[in-house]
């Protein structure tokens, strides 16, 4: 549940933030099967894409499993994908601080945010 939304439904009754064990597994495959629908929508039929970036995994358990870069690349092959979703990928991301001194050896991204 998102920590943002108002403590009353559109009901204006309080939102029940306690869900039980089999509510949040229906509701986190649910959750899974729109990332995957939407990621294969995407990738099926709107031509080719170069590159599939995510910005991380969804916020529910086995979130990286939503789709696998096999099916991934199953309908785009030759598809740039990266790290964010499943851990590896084509390319190094560094989010806000480099992790290592060596010099990178393939593509590689750094992502230094900044909040005003």
């Amino acid at each position: 549940m998102n920590p943002e939304f108002p403590s009353l439904g559109s009901d204006w009754k309080p939102r029940n933030l306690q869900r039980s064990d089999s509510e949040l597994s229906l509701h986190q495959r649910a959750y899974a099967t729109t990332v995957k629908g939407q990621v294969e929508e995407l990738l099926a039929r709107y031509g080719k894409i170069d590159l599939l970036w995510f910005d991380g995994k969804p916020p529910i358990a086995d979130g990286d499993k939503c789709i696998t870069i096999e099916r991934i690349r199953e309908l785009q092959p030759g598809i740039v994908i990266n790290p964010c979703l499943h851990g590896r990928g084509d390319f190094v991301t560094h989010m806000r601080r480099l992790t290592t001194n060596a010099v990178a050896t393939g593509w590689t991204d750094f992502c230094n945010m900044s909040f005003l």
